[in-house]
């Protein structure tokens, strides 16, 4: 038996095979425009181009994220100087009314009305002015607070005041921060209202949340429990008794509700025995 081959042949195939790797290759990056496009190509150098495009992208979304807030900015920055205008108009008005010698009671009404809808404008361009679904002049993004007691070091200042020791002037001491805001009650709920049933509504920003002791099935049920036990034996469960704990009971149900409302409020009962809403933060 004789094998016939070629070894030039063989040889040629060989090397044909090993070009079209390296063109095919060529044409991948050619294509994709990248150097490394599988592990296959570099397994370090594609890590080290991971990691990198991974910082790439969180730095072209913090650019786009500063995109956004300088639109938002230049948003408010319109707003503003439309009120600076208004200001502005408002003065040139109560300037005007200021001329007593040649202003008449008709001018002076004219004014008064033309101040009147250049506030009712602010208050509305306030009320209506958004980025996107985000009130910017509605107050929601406003922090209030007040500091009670001792936790604030006063200075007072008179016409004889020295002028201060250093460049930065007199300094105030925050020795406590400002406590949180709350309202209570005004007086307790009566057996009365709640048979009859009570509405409540709170709100907080844009968020509102309202609960009626006759559409919460649970909450009625247990109501109508204590009622009926006040009605039955009021020797034993006392008037003063049932409402405290009809007070505690709704006052759970709102807490219940403005979490779910996502109101970030706290809702309990004083030691009076009312209704008191707390902010958390």
């Amino acid at each position: 038996m004789r094998v016939n081959h070629n070894t030039a042949a063989i040889n040629s195939l060989r090397h044909l095979s090993s070009t079209t790797k390296d063109t095919q290759r060529n044409l991948e990056r050619l294509s994709s425009g990248l150097k490394i496009n599988s592990a296959a190509d570099s397994p370090a150098e594609l890590m080290i181009s991971e990691q990198m495009r991974t910082q790439i992208s969180g730095l072209n979304q913090a650019v786009k994220n500063s995109e956004t807030s300088i639109s938002m900015v230049q948003t408010a920055e319109g707003v503003l100087s439309e009120f600076s205008s208004m200001l502005i108009s408002m003065r040139q008005l109560a300037l005007h009314a200021a001329n007593d010698g040649a202003a008449d009671e008709k001018m002076l009404q004219a004014d008064q009305l033309e101040v009147e809808e250049l506030l009712s404008t602010m208050d509305r361009i306030a009320v209506s002015t958004q980025f996107g679904t985000k009130v910017l002049f509605d107050g929601s993004n406003a922090v209030d607070g007040v500091a009670v007691g001792d936790g604030l070091t006063f200075y007072s200042a008179s016409p004889v005041t020295q002028q201060a020791p250093t460049k930065q002037g007199y300094s105030v001491d925050i020795e406590q921060v400002a406590a949180r805001a709350e309202v209570n009650a005004g007086r307790r709920i009566s057996l009365e209202e709640i048979e009859k049933g009570a509405s409540f509504v709170l709100k907080e920003n844009n968020r509102v949340m309202e609960m009626d002791t006759n559409e919460e099935r649970n909450l009625k049920k247990n109501i109508q429990q204590l009622l009926g036990n006040f009605r039955r034996s009021p020797e034993t469960f006392s008037r003063e008794n049932t409402e405290a704990r009809l007070a505690d009971l709704i006052g759970r149900s709102l807490q219940k509700k403005a979490d779910e409302s996502g109101l970030a409020v706290i809702i309990g009962i004083n030691e009076n025995g009312m209704l008191k809403v707390k902010h958390e933060h």
